[in-house]
């Protein structure tokens, strides 16, 4: 299936396609109603990990087909995150449409995200060296940490900007990093060019969230595919939240309080909308995306570097 997303390079676009023949191969060879239902899912997204996983192997050598399998596992990896992240939130929608969790139900939905990530492990034991595996198993118990504090702390405003930036980090980081490295390791490079990976995928990641906390407090909730401010519906108190905190007793007073209702949350969105808390936060999400080029500047020549570059250009300008 082709994505528009990443129409303006082909190089991209063909990769992505490449991915979900893939990812698609592969769930339709498990059983019927969970194919049927995790096919439906791994349709949507723009892949942005296993793209990440193909395009660090670049500057190795490794087979094909099993690159690709190891890429499909990230993703999937990816897909059990997001199902169980609509059954914490209630979502019932994913992307604009119906999630699994409201087409499945909440036991069914539970057990798929189980299912997705037994999958997962499955693939990365049948396609990878065991240190690379030990690397993927740590780095999905970091972001399972990550997940663990986001909802202890919900609906809880911690004026901290260091720990926003820290469950970021581990929340989103981890799996763009774990995407780029266990690349690297799957295709032989050197360990110096993975700990340029490692830097890369952290710092990816930090701006890629950086940019969805943005678009769910000012994005077009038809692109982005959920009502604004759905976060801060869910308790779930950004780091451009914390920093409007800053200027607007208002918004840190209320948020202290407890849960805002539906009529509060429009007055918390005004409030912070007439802050500088975007401004400063655009200036956060550049500072992150050009660390991340400057790492692919420094690596050595390779058809794939250009790629990166482009691919982080995209992510920076998208409004979805």
């Amino acid at each position: 299936m082709s994505s528009s997303f990443w129409a303006s390079v082909p190089e991209l676009e063909a990769l992505h396609s490449k991915i979900d023949r893939r990812l698609q191969h592969i769930l339709k060879n498990e059983e019927h109603q969970v194919a049927y239902s995790l096919s439906d899912l791994s349709r949507r997204g723009k892949r942005i990990r296993p793209l990440l996983v193909m395009l660090s192997a670049g500057w190795g050598e490794t087979e094909e087909d099993s690159l690709l399998d190891l890429a499909c596992a990230i993703e999937i990896l990816h897909l059990a995150t997001l199902v169980h992240d609509d059954i914490i939130d209630n979502s019932k929608l994913r992307r604009g449409s119906p999630s699994l969790f409201a087409l499945a139900g909440k036991r069914n939905a539970i057990l798929l995200g189980d299912y997705l990530l037994a999958l997962a492990v499955e693939l990365v034991a049948k396609t990878t060296s065991f240190d690379n595996g030990i690397i993927i198993a740590t780095g999905i118990k970091a972001i399972a940490s990550g997940e663990i504090q986001q909802n202890t702390d919900r609906y809880k405003l911690i004026m901290s900007k260091r720990r926003a930036i820290k469950k970021i980090i581990r929340k989103t980081g981890a799996l763009f990093m774990l995407s780029c490295y266990s690349g690297t390791v799957k295709s032989g490079q050197e360990a110096v060019l993975g700990e340029k990976f490692r830097r890369i995928g952290y710092s990816l990641g930090a701006a890629f969230q950086l940019q969805d906390d943005l678009l769910d407090l000012n994005g077009d909730p038809k692109k982005v595919g959920k009502p604004l401010g759905w976060d801060l519906k869910n308790g779930y108190y950004t780091l451009p939240v914390i920093l409007a905190c800053e200027e607007s007793t208002f918004l840190e007073s209320t948020l202290a309080n407890g849960k805002p209702n539906f009529i509060r949350r429009k007055r918390l969105l005004r409030a912070y909308q007439s802050t500088n808390a975007l401004s400063k936060t655009k200036d956060l999400t550049t500072h992150y995306m050009q660390r991340s080029i400057k790492d692919i500047d420094s690596l050595p020549d390779n058809p794939n570097k250009d790629l990166l570059k482009k691919m982080v250009h995209l992510l920076l300008v998208r409004d979805y």
